[in-house]
């Protein structure tokens, strides 16, 4: 078992949060060189799809501790 992370996030499987994956939208910038993302730019809600590195997989609002 580890702390929850900076997000206050915890898997509820295996009470870890040092693995979780967030699927965010981002902002990018786009160059004649291509494409860059914007700086801390991305948007997720406790509705956006989450994994942790067990393979438990849900909405992020079931890994938030509080």
């Amino acid at each position: 078992m580890s702390a929850p992370n900076a997000l206050g996030l915890q898997c509820p499987v295996c009470e870890r949060g040092d693995k979780i994956s967030i699927l965010a939208e981002v902002w990018l910038n786009v160059t004649p060189e291509g494409t860059e993302p914007e700086q801390n730019c991305f948007l997720y809600t406790s509705d956006s799809f989450a994994e942790c590195g067990c393979g438990h997989a849900g909405k992020l609002r079931g890994f938030a501790t509080n």
